[in-house]
């Protein structure tokens, strides 16, 4: 019996495409990046901003940071969309 099946290559094709997109996608929208910001800015409300960054794309979720006067930061993670596939060599067949 294959490990892998036909619809495996596609699925991991779309969810490829879409880890892809997925960072330009919230860093490039204006208006979603406006919007990650108000979010963090109602959280800290108390807080003045003084610099709003995109830091970057992991695995599993694409990150942003927000720096406030007083020295101290805010990180918002956003889960990457997308089927999550377990390596081969991690699988436990009952072969």
């Amino acid at each position: 019996m294959p490990i892998c099946k036909p619809y495996d290559d596609v699925a991991w094709a779309i969810s490829t495409q879409i880890w892809k997109d997925w960072p330009k996608l919230l860093g490039t929208d204006a208006d979603i990046y406006n919007d990650i910001g108000v979010i963090l800015s109602k959280e800290f409300s108390d807080l003045k901003c003084a610099l709003f960054d995109y830091l970057g794309t992991g695995s599993f979720n694409t990150c942003f940071q927000m720096m406030f006067t007083n020295d101290c930061a805010a990180v918002i993670r956003f889960p990457v969309p997308g089927a999550v596939m377990t390596h081969v060599s991690r699988r436990k067949d009952p072969q």
